[in-house]
């Protein structure tokens, strides 16, 4: 009788695991013509070498002013210039101009 040499490096353990995660699991090994060790240790590697660790999410500058209008600035006219753009849009898609 002879060992393979990964067999001489493996090491058998008990594991309690909760009955959702362990149904899941073997779901995905059956799909992927997997064992269940295979799908465990993949599992353990990517955690270990820090694929599951949540990605830093970035900051986002918030500006805490009291909000408004510039001075200056007609909120009416910059209506009417909106308006202008949309209608020179319009015409432009009408006519076949971009």
């Amino acid at each position: 009788m002879t060992a393979s040499f990964d067999m001489l490096l493996c090491m058998r353990t008990t594991l309690d695991l909760n009955d959702t995660l362990l149904t899941q699991a073997k779901t995905r090994a059956a799909k992927e013509n997997r064992t269940l060790t295979s799908i465990v240790e993949e599992s353990l590697r990517l955690l270990l070498n820090g694929a599951g660790k949540p990605k830093k999410i970035p900051e986002i500058p918030v500006i805490r002013g009291t909000g408004g209008l510039m001075p200056g600035i007609d909120p009416v006219k910059i209506e009417a210039h909106f308006n202008a753009l949309e209608d020179e849009e319009r015409i432009g898609r009408i006519s076949g101009k971009s």
